[in-house]
């Protein structure tokens, strides 16, 4: 800020921002409030920067910094609120508005926000009272999720090519909210064609083929490919039921009949978008990525915006080393769905932005997605033996008798779990990703499993742990700060902080080209130093094949 005063810095950000050039952008708004941390253009700027590269989440702070600095300005507000309701936090978006109206702010701005907010968030019809026989309840969604969550898991479902899934979510909103707009919108599928209406062959009976979702659902994936074999052979032409077993057979890592079931499929409705990508991921799990971007590539013919084909393509490009190409395809799918957590995070791995984290929806969509194949695919395939070194290395350490309380901080599917359990009193587990938890809970080795944030489970519970173990999980967590702090602070004992990072010789954390974050020992030791931690151990092993070399991690045991 010494060669531009913060009026011209703003003038030229302003510029930068308009031009497209983001990180020019960034870089003078952040030097701005450097020097004036409230500066309310500067923190709505930043808002709506990044917003537009996918960062949502994210940009929350900033518009409520600049309101609490100018609560006077209306586009504040409306960028403030809209946020909000991007992020289904409609309770906050309406809080927000009524705080707007509560200083005068009015106009067609703020119209057409709070019609938005009463379509999303109307109360229930009342049922009208009929004289009729009772009936049994049917389940609702909203029965067991809010109507934000129920939202989000829709949304979810028809982007990840399961749309009959999605359709029950939304019409059992419907159901209550007639006319939640979202749940309307979401109806129509890619190319204008409503959810689980593309299918031009016949279907089993509704309640029937929602039954067989739920049960693929709760993880029972033989007992849901029985069934769809023998429905199969009354209902041949069911793209439904194709598409479900080739979900369930990749699952079970059954990858050439689950293409086979997709390729079925697409002879019945060779327009249904949502098959190509579900093909795609078959092919790329089988590493035929030439193969799965081509299947990308017909989704993004049928309807060209389609965020998740872009954002597949893009991983598959990636992975093939295509870097350019690979961040054309991020950015597309940005510019569809800018709150796209995943592609957001991809592609600032390939650009060298720097994130604090990972998105929570990146990670959990990722080991939801990886947590069938999990165990075999990381301990047989690419020698993982972090959790056996480190149990080992714990007891030695310990030198006999038990270690104790132990918070297993992404546990996964437990495979730290079922080495330490023999060597310890009580042990829970805390996981992002549910359906690694489902696989975690089959083994019977904790006591407790949460969904949940690493830091906000921190934040929250009743820390009394004489171990906090971390293994390969702070590699979708850049910043430690957080986790160190809540530690020292709120455990009610002295304990150990174990864990282990992939080894990096440059300074500080960074995210790499793989999506993942790398701490150097400087960067752990100046967190010791900070927070009162001292090292008793530190060794580096092998840490998993990649590209048929091994990675090295750091291993680290931290007394408080």
């Amino acid at each position: 800020m010494t060669k531009l005063t913060i009026d011209q810095a703003l003038q030229k950000g302003v510029a930068a921002h308009k031009a497209g050039q983001v990180q020019e952008a960034d870089r003078l708004y952040t030097a701005i409030l450097k020097a004036q941390p409230k500066h309310p253009d500067a923190n709505h700027n930043m808002g709506v920067l990044a917003v537009g590269v996918g960062k949502v989440e994210q940009a929350l702070p900033f518009f409520k910094t600049a309101l609490e600095a100018n609560p006077v300005t209306a586009q504040y507000y409306l960028s403030y609120i809209d946020t909000l309701i991007k992020l289904d936090k409609l309770a906050d978006a309406k809080a927000v508005l009524d705080q707007a109206k509560s200083k005068g702010a009015k106009g067609d701005g703020f119209d057409k926000l709070e019609q938005r907010l009463k379509e999303e968030g109307q109360e229930p019809q009342q049922a009208k009272q009929i004289a009729s026989e009772p009936q049994p309840k049917q389940p609702n969604i909203l029965d067991t999720l809010k109507l934000d969550q129920a939202l989000k898991l829709a949304k979810k479902k028809a982007r990840e090519g399961a749309p009959e899934e999605a359709e029950y979510i939304y019409q059992d909103i419907l159901t209550k909210f007639p006319k939640n707009k979202r749940a309307r919108d979401g109806l129509k599928g890619p190319v204008g064609t409503p959810v689980g209406k593309a299918s031009n062959g016949q279907n089993p009976p509704p309640d029937q083929l929602k039954s067989l979702i739920n049960t693929y659902n709760q993880g029972q994936h033989t007992e849901v490919l029985n069934q769809t074999k023998a429905l199969i052979k009354q209902y041949p032409q069911s793209i439904s039921l194709l598409n479900l077993q080739g979900a369930v057979l990749r699952m079970l890592g059954q990858l050439d009949l689950s293409v086979d079931a997709y390729k079925k499929a697409l002879i019945i409705n060779p327009s249904f978008a949502p098959l190509y990508i579900n093909l795609g991921v078959s092919l790329k799990i089988q590493g035929k990525r030439h193969e799965a971007i081509e299947a990308y590539e017909k989704a993004i013919t049928l309807d060209k915006n389609y965020a998740e084909a872009h954002y597949n393509k893009g991983i598959a490009l990636q992975e093939q080393g295509n870097l350019k190409e690979a961040i054309q395809a991020y950015n597309m799918a940005l510019s569809i769905e800018p709150d796209h957590a995943s592609a957001s995070h991809m592609l600032s791995s390939l650009t060298g932005v720097k994130n604090d984290t990972a998105p929570k929806r990146h990670v959990e969509k990722l080991f939801d997605g990886y947590a069938r194949e999990f165990n075999t695919r990381l301990v047989d395939d690419l020698g993982y033996r972090i959790p056996q070194l480190v149990t080992n290395l714990l007891v030695r350490l310990h030198g006999g008798g038990s270690l104790g309380s132990i918070l297993d901080m992404g546990c996964g599917t437990g495979l730290l779990g079922q080495g330490l359990r023999e060597n310890c009193s009580h042990i829970e587990g805390i996981d992002l990703s549910n359906e690694m938890l489902k696989h975690a809970e089959k083994l019977s080795v904790y006591q407790k499993l949460s969904q949940r944030d690493i830091s906000e489970y921190l934040s929250e519970a009743n820390l009394d742990f004489d171990y906090f173990i971390a293994l390969d999980t702070f590699i979708y967590i850049g910043d430690l700060t957080d986790i160190f702090s809540l530690i020292k602070e709120r455990n009610q004992r002295s304990g150990r902080l174990v864990f282990s990072t992939e080894t990096t010789q440059l300074d500080g954390f960074h995210l790499e080209e793989t999506g993942r974050y790398a701490h150097s020992r400087n960067y752990i030791e100046s967190l010791c130093s900070e927070f009162g931690y001292v090292v008793s151990n530190f060794s580096t092993s092998k840490l998993r094949k990649q590209n048929e070399s091994y990675l090295s991690a750091d291993i680290y045991v931290l007394d408080f």
